[in-house]
């Protein structure tokens, strides 16, 4: 059991590591001085890494055979499963306040954007009067 969970601990730390180094600005410098034709490819790569290195953690974590911390059961389990749709509801509802072209990197290949920073403005949603990270908000249910 020990050893299960120091794979699943590594195995998210390593796709923490992954990301964050991906979207750092100094990585992204490195390859607009290096190779600038790629930036306009780079977030689209960067998107597919991050879903492609995210199947790693996620496959420890649902192969998971050990004890559940908790396990909710009952009139808890309807509203946990409830909180859950919202969350759900909140993140699609959330998306139209995004340039999701921009977010996942269509607008940079088309336009052949070679810039480091993001092009995206960013855009106070309703829900970023009351959380700073509404998508990470909404992932915690």
């Amino acid at each position: 059991m020990i050893s299960q969970i120091v794979v699943l601990v590594v195995s998210w730390i390593f796709y923490f590591l992954i990301h964050s180094l991906l979207a750092s600005i100094a990585v992204k410098q490195l390859v607009a001085t290096h190779w600038p034709a790629a930036m306009a490819y780079y977030r689209l790569f960067f998107n597919l890494v991050a879903v492609l290195l995210l199947a790693l953690p996620l496959w420890f974590t649902l192969a998971w055979t050990g004890d559940w911390l908790w396990q909710w059961t009952g009139v808890a389990s309807w509203i946990v499963t409830g909180i859950n749709v919202l969350a759900i509801l909140g993140f699609v509802w959330s998306l139209r306040f995004y340039d999701m072209h921009e977010f996942i990197g269509f607008r940079q290949l088309s336009e052949q954007l070679k810039s480091v920073d993001d092009q995206e403005h960013f855009q106070l949603s309703p829900l970023h009067r009351w959380v700073r990270h509404p998508w990470y908000f909404l992932h915690c249910y």
